[in-house]
């Protein structure tokens, strides 16, 4: 990634709201939560949308 895409908010917002997701799920995972599945598809979804707009970004600037 360059520049542009990590001084985005917005992007950088979903990248780590993802992360945590997944953090908070293999803790939940550890402690045998019920709701684990859950939150790793949660996870999923801003990952997606950051990706694509972290993508755009890259492509719009080259």
């Amino acid at each position: 990634m360059n520049y542009t895409v990590l001084k985005d908010i917005k992007t950088t917002i979903g990248l780590t709201s993802a992360i945590l997701l997944n953090v908070f799920a293999i803790i939940s995972a550890a402690t045998n939560w019920d709701y684990t599945a859950v939150l790793i598809v949660l996870a999923q979804i801003p990952l997606f949308y950051a990706i694509t707009r972290a993508n755009r970004l890259y492509k719009e600037k080259g």
